[in-house]
Parts: structure tokens; sequence; C-alpha cells
């Protein structure tokens, strides 16, 4: 009992010692007396004025509390008049007895009316540089080699602080302001304002934070707000805000359609004992856009890693793209382009991304893949995506509506942009270069193996289906090897090589086609089937240019090609030659006839030197007739001069079905020239008569002039031959 007295009188004495001593510092010290030693210090430290012209207010028990009015810092040298900082006021009070118990009770911290004046000079200069902590110069005392001692974990953990409360903070009436003053721009934060309510260390509480930001170049309004519940807990190395909700809205140039509306909400904790973060319950919207999602981080101190996974709901883009200040778009198809949605599971690192897993639905076109991009310095990416069907020619631009097509329209804006043109000019082909937009600094950079598969697609109205594209692109060299696809009851395989490693680039592309139903597939691509016959063909092609007229002009190479149990349509070489026939005898020819040519094969070769093809052999084999053909076609102007001599057969009959038999091994030339736009065909009557009249004459002669006489070698047809020409 005697022991618990005697503290109690010592405590009962510091008690009152501690109070007279608050009680004296109250009533004797006035702070003001100091605002002279306070500026002064200031001055000596940042070379600046400090300016307090209002009263200084303390409190001593049981708050130790100082209140301040208007307090302004001065700027800089060299930068403008305007005061760096200024407080209307500022409020802040500590409580003392639970000091002793090593916890910190702070009351409401109160800084209404502060105003920060931020300047930026040339070179980079700043107004707010010179208040940082100063570089210590160097010492040239050797620093001894050891590790500075650590302090006990007890002893570390006797000054820890026990608790630390805050009974709220508010900041009212605030204003940021950033000027460059080389280049006349600011950006100013403006009714900058915080409220926060008991702040308590390992316990939740409420937060909110907004202002007003306005930029100059480009201009820019808008207002952003923070919402939240966090919680601080040093001791446990947990952080996290919970129902954090931000919104920015907003208008300006440099805006998305002038405007934005923005809301993210979320819940986020960081475990920096353990490294993890946890970002979950993620909604943003935007401009009719919702993602939701979460997000999972591992070793965030160390080596950042991070998984997470965002859906995408369903979303109309055309109304998107107007909403972002696009112009509408308008696709050949109404319907198409008006849904889009996708779910996702990616991946990342402290230098790579990956996208593990993709489902996008667009329309009525899935779309599923992966993808990885490793060193994003020099990003090397792979990637693997498949399409179910998609129809591309529902995407692309809509026709006119005058009636003409989009091809016809761009002709006649060709035409009319240069009436002065001749007609041979205009009747042959585009000479104009067309430059090819080649990214070639992008292209020779590139790291990229992929594939592409893709079920069926329709694109400029040709049918594919189970289509594979292998992409690989290193160095400059750019491979699509291989290309297949199936396609009209036949299949395509090919290779494509682009070269950009030189100056100008370079491309070789390989082809086979095998059993391919011509006819449906021109039909399909131009809406006529000028040509029908199952296919089969090859070719090794190269070129290089830096435009389309070059690539058509640097063109060499070779190919074959072969027709089966197909038609010409647009000429009936037959018909032509038995309407001349019955013409020149008087008759009417039989208008009921199909105008085309039916053969049994079709095929050839051809050279291909500078963009001119070459082809000699042509061979067609018809029920009427045999077919040889030769000449060329003259890629970079569009134009043909081809020779095409048709041998009739004894099968060829007149208009009333009789057999036209004085034609029978009769060749007939027909001249195909024009461009590939409007070919004409010619049939030379006059050389028909002639060779006529040539076999007659050389059997006659043959018969009577060398009968029972040997021509020595002489052969009387070609010496007879030779007269007619």
């Amino acid at each position: 009992m005697r022991a618990l007295k005697i503290i109690l009188i010592i405590c009962c004495i510091l008690i009152i010692l501690v109070g007279g001593t608050m009680a004296a510092l109250f009533f004797l010290v006035d702070p003001n007396d100091y605002k002279e030693d306070i500026a002064a210090a200031v001055k000596k430290q940042t070379g600046r004025e400090l300016t307090i012209p209002g009263d200084i207010n303390m409190s001593v028990f049981p708050w130790l509390g100082l209140e301040l009015g208007r307090v302004s810092l001065g700027n800089a040298p060299a930068f403008s008049d305007k005061m760096f900082a200024e407080i209307d006021k500022a409020q802040i009070r500590i409580k003392l007895l639970p000091l002793l118990h090593k916890e910190i009770r702070i009351g409401t911290i109160v800084l209404d009316g502060f105003r920060l004046n931020l300047e930026k000079g040339p070179q980079g200069t700043t107004n707010w540089s010179d208040l940082g902590t100063k570089d210590t110069p160097p010492s040239d005392k050797p620093v001894p080699d050891q590790q500075p001692q650590q302090a006990p974990d007890a002893q570390r953990k006797g000054l820890a602080l026990a608790a630390l409360t805050i009974d709220g903070v508010r900041i009212t009436n605030g204003q940021i302001t950033l000027h460059d003053l080389v280049n006349k721009v600011s950006t100013k934060l403006t009714n900058v304002e915080m409220s926060a309510d008991h702040i308590t260390l390992g316990s939740p509480f409420d937060l909110f934070f907004a202002f007003d930001v306005q930029m100059s170049e480009p201009q820019l309004t808008a207002r952003i707000t923070f919402k939240g519940t966090p919680l601080v807990d040093p001791q446990s190395g947990t952080y996290s805000v919970s129902a954090a909700a931000l919104n920015m809205s907003g208008t300006g140039q440099a805006l998305p359609g002038g405007k934005l509306d923005l809301d993210l909400t979320m819940d986020m904790a960081a475990d920096l004992r353990q490294e993890t973060l946890t970002i979950s319950h993620i909604q943003l919207s935007s401009h009719g856009l919702q993602l939701t999602g979460a997000i999972n981080g591992q070793t965030i101190l160390a080596e950042p890693r991070l998984k997470g996974d965002l859906h995408l709901a369903p979303f109309n883009p055309k109304k998107f793209l107007t909403t972002m200040g696009l112009p509408p778009v308008q696709t050949a198809d109404p319907t198409a382009l008006t849904n889009l949605q996708a779910d996702m599971n990616f991946s990342a690192g402290k230098d790579q991304a990956a996208l593990t897993a993709l489902t996008m639905k667009l329309d009525a076109t899935t779309v599923q893949g992966t993808g990885q991009v490793k060193h994003f310095d020099h990003p090397a990416i792979t990637f693997q995506v498949h399409v179910d069907t998609i129809n591309v020619d529902r995407y692309l631009v809509a026709a006119p509506d005058d009636g003409t097509s989009e091809s016809d329209a761009a002709q006649s804006n060709r035409q009319a942009s240069s009436p002065s043109r001749s007609s041979k000019t205009a009747t042959s082909t585009q000479t104009e270069v067309v430059p090819i937009p080649l990214p070639l600094d992008t292209l020779r950079n590139l790291d990229v193996n992929g594939k592409l598969t893709m079920d069926t697609i329709t694109v400029n109205k040709l049918n594919l289906s189970s289509l594979l594209v292998q992409l690989v692109a290193k160095q400059g060299l750019i491979t699509m090897d291989p290309i297949a696809a199936n396609l009209y009851e036949g299949t395509f395989d090919g290779t494509t090589v682009l070269d950009v490693r030189g100056k100008t680039p370079k491309m070789h592309v390989t082809h086979r086609i095998s059993s391919i139903q011509m006819g449906p597939l021109l039909k399909d691509m131009t809406g006529k089937d000028t040509l029908t016959g199952t296919t089969m063909s090859s070719g090794s092609l190269s070129t290089s240019g830096m435009s389309v007229n070059e690539l058509k002009a640097g063109l060499n190479g070779k190919m074959a090609f072969e027709f089966k149990d197909g038609a010409i349509k647009g000429i009936n070489l037959p018909k032509m030659i038995r309407d001349a026939v019955t013409r020149i005898k008087g008759g009417t020819p039989d208008p009921s006839d199909v105008n085309q040519t039916d053969f049994a094969s079709l095929g050839g070769t051809a050279t291909i030197t500078r963009g001119i093809v070459d082809n000699r052999d042509l061979l067609m084999m018809s029920p009427l007739m045999r077919v040889n053909g030769s000449g060329t076609f003259d890629l970079p102007r569009e134009g043909m001069d081809y020779l095409l001599k048709a041998t009739i057969v004894s099968s060829l009959k007149g208009q009333q079905g009789e057999p036209l038999a004085e034609l029978a091994g009769l060749t007939v030339p027909v001249r195909i020239s024009g461009t590939f736009a409007k070919p004409s065909f010619r049939l030379d009557i006059g050389s028909l008569l002639r060779d006529k009249g040539l076999q007659e004459l050389k059997e006659k002669a043959t018969e009577k002039l060398f009968k029972d006489k040997k021509p020595g070698g002489i052969d009387p047809g070609k010496v007879l031959e030779g007269l007619f020409k």
C-alpha cells in the first residue's frame, strides 16, 4: 500500500508540473512574437519571402493546436511576380496525453483557400526545383567498409507508433496552376476539395476528392471526382480501397467526340509483405461501353506479374464510333457492325504480356485466339486466331445511292478530273503512278509468328472454306507459307514472300490451283461466268517496286494452266465462221445459237517478262474445231494482242443443218485486241476466203502440174502459197 501511495503522489506531481508548464506556455508565450524569426529562417533556407499578415493562434491543453490565417510564400527568382503558394486558413491540433502511450491523435486538419502556382521556364527549369533537398558535397574522408548497425527487433518495436488517429481532413477552395512560360500553355486545377473522416491505422475510413481541370492547349474542361473507403495498416503491410468510384466528365478538343463521360468502380487490396495485389469488381462505363473484370498480381514489388479477365458487354460499334466524333460508317449491309462483345483472359509481366484466351463475337462471327508479346522495346509477337464464318463484303463501304457502282463513280471522277486526255489515252489504261503506302520501317522491325484459320469466308464475293495462313516476319523478311483454302470444289495452295530488307520491296508468289470450277468463281466475283470448266494452274512470279505500276512492270515468272470440259462465253467461233459463209451465200444467219464456244480441253503455258505475258502454245480441243493461240498481254498498260487460229472440223453444219463440207480443214484467224476492260474480237473474212481458195488451188496444182513428177524436195503447196502472200 505504501508503494502504491508513493506512485500516486509522483503521478500527481508530474501532472501538476506538465499542466503548469502547458499553462505557462499558453499564457506567457505568444507565437506571433516569432513571425519575423520564422520568416527570416524561411528566407535563409529558401531565399523566398514568407508573409504572415494574420494572427497565429495556439492552444495547449488538452490539444496542442495551431491556427493560421493568411500565409503566402514568394516565387523563385527569374519567374513571375505571382506568389508560389498561398493559404487563407489552416488548422492542425494534436492531443497531448495519447503521446505518452506512443499514440498520435490528430484533430481535424483544415486547409482552406490554398493556391499553388507552378511554373516551367526555359531549359526545363521550374519554380519548385530549389525547394528539394540539396545535395551534400562529397567528403574526402574514406568511408569505412562496414554495414550500418541495425537496431535490434526489440528496439525497433519500441520506437514504433502504437496508433495514429486523425479525426478528419478538410481541404476546400483549392487551386493548382501549372504554367509553361515558353509555350504559353497552362493547366489549372480549381475547386480542389478533399474530405476524410476518422482516419485510423488499420481501420477503414471514408475519403472524397474532387477538382475541376482546365487546359488551354488542347482545350479541355473536366470535372474529376473520387470516393472510396481506404484502409492503411503499415504494421501488417496491407492497403486497400473498397467501393472506389472514379468519375470523369468534360468537354474539349482533346476528347473523342468533344466530350467525356467515364465511370470506374472497383475494389483494390495490396499486401506488401506477401507482395500480392487484388483488383476486383471492376466496372468501367464510357460512351456506351461496359467493361467488367478482375486483376490479380504477384511479386508486385520485386517483379510484378499480373493476371486477369475482362468482359466487354455487347454494344453497337457504329453508334460508338459516331459518339467518338467519327463520321457515320455506312456498310454495304446496314446490319453489319452493330453488335460486338468480347471475353478475354490476360497475363502481363515486366517485359511481356499475353492474351491467354480471347472470344470475340462480331455480329454473326465468332473469333477465338491467343497471343503473346515479348520484349516491349523490340516486340516479338506470336498469335493464333480462328474465325468460324465471316462475310467481309458486308463491312465494305456502301455503294452510291445513284445506281452507279463504286468503280463507275471512281472512273467518272478520274475522267472528269482529266478532261484533256486524248481518246487514245482514255481507251487504253491508267498510266498514273499508284504508290503503295507500305510502312517500310515498321515492316523491317516486325518479329511475328502467327497462324490464322477460318472455317468459311466471303471476300469480294468469293466463297472460301478451310482457310489457313501461316505468317512469319523476321528482320524484314515476311513470309506467308502456306496460304491454303478450299474453294469452288477445288483447292488453292500458295506462298507469298515480301522482302523489305533492301531499298525497294521485293515480292515472290507461288500458287497451285486444283479442280476449281471457274464458272461459279467468276460468276460470284464479277457477275459473269465468261469462262467455265474445271481448272488446274500453277505459277511462280517475282516482282519489285514501290507502286502498283512498278510491280506490274517488274513482274517475271512462269505459269501453266489447263481447263477441261468448259466454254468461253461471249464468243462463238463456229457461229462466226458459219454466219460469214451464210452471208456470202446470200443467206441470213441464225440468231438462235448460244453465244459461247465449248471445248473439251484448253491449256498452255506462259512466260512473264517485265510485265509482258507471252503465250505461244495455247491449244483448245473442241467438238467443232481445234484452236491454237499465241500472243502477248501487257499488264502495265492492260492491253492485249493475241491471235487465235481455229481449224474447222467436218462436223460443222450450216443454217439448215447441212454440213459445210467446203470449210472442213480451213484455219480461221481471230484477232483479239483492245484492253482487259474492253476486249475486241475480229474475224478476218478476207483471210478466210483466201485460205479456202489457196487450199483448192494447191490441190489442183499438185494434181496437174506435178503429176507423176518428183518435186525434188520442193513442196508445191508452199510454192503456191507464197504466190498469195
